[in-house]
C-alpha cells in the first residue's frame, strides 16, 4: 500500500512506435535519443526507457515508457499530446517514416491453365 501511495501521482505511458523496415540503420539508431530528449524536455514527465523492441510483421517496433507527474487527467492528456506531436515533428524533420500495415502481392507473368485461380 505504501508503494501505491507513493506512486499515486505518477501515470505511466507506453508509446508503441512502428517504423518501415526500409528505414536506414543510422536513422533507427537515432530514434531512442530523439524520443528521450522530447520526453525529458516536457515539463511534468519523467523518461523511463526506450528500445528497439521487436521485428514486427510489417514494421520495426520501438517501445518507450515514461511517467506523467500529477493526477490531473486533462494535464496527462495535454502532455501526451504534446509529446506525440513533438515526436511526429522531429521524425518528419529527420525523414523517419512511421510504418502502416502493408502487404506485397507477387504475380507470375506466365501462368498455364492448370495454375490459374478460378
Amino acid at each position: 500500500y505504501l508503494l501505491d501511495f507513493l506512486l499515486k501521482d505518477l501515470r505511466p505511458l507506453n508509446i508503441p512506435d512502428h517504423h518501415l523496415p526500409q528505414t536506414p540503420v543510422d536513422r533507427l539508431e537515432k530514434i531512442p535519443e530523439i524520443v528521450k530528449k522530447i520526453i525529458e524536455d516536457q515539463e511534468n514527465s519523467r523518461f523511463d526507457r526506450g528500445h528497439f523492441a521487436a521485428f514486427g510483421d510489417f514494421s520495426l517496433n520501438f517501445e518507450f515508457v515514461y511517467y506523467v507527474i500529477g493526477a490531473d487527467y486533462a494535464r496527462y492528456m495535454d502532455i501526451q499530446q504534446s509529446i506525440n506531436l513533438n515526436i511526429y515533428r522531429a521524425f518528419e524533420e529527420k525523414g523517419i517514416e512511421f510504418a502502416y500495415p502493408t502487404q506485397t502481392l507477387f504475380m507470375a507473368k506466365n501462368m498455364d491453365a492448370e495454375n490459374t485461380v478460378k
